[in-house]
């Protein structure tokens, strides 16, 4: 079983981070938030790890590069629960 979390219940976190975090801790993914920032009336809206407006190609570049800084060639193994 793979698992992953969205990057909203880290909030105080930059993107790279977070993604460090995910690898640390063997998760599969992260779904990276990108709800406009600010504050917003329900639970994690408002959280940004990639900021879309004015996203350009030099932006998308940059958050390939952090992903694949982080990503791991070699997940830790599953304690078993849940498979």
């Amino acid at each position: 079983m793979k698992l992953g979390f969205v990057s909203a219940i880290l909030p105080e976190l930059p993107l790279d981070q977070v993604l460090a975090f995910a690898r640390a801790e063997g998760f599969a993914c992260v779904e990276a938030m990108c709800w406009p920032a600010g504050k917003a009336e329900r639970k994690f809206a408002g959280v940004t790890h990639v900021e879309v407006a004015g996203f350009t190609p030099a932006h998308a570049d940059d958050v390939n590069a952090l992903c694949a800084q982080h990503k791991s060639s070699s997940p830790r193994k599953s304690s078993g629960w849940g498979t």
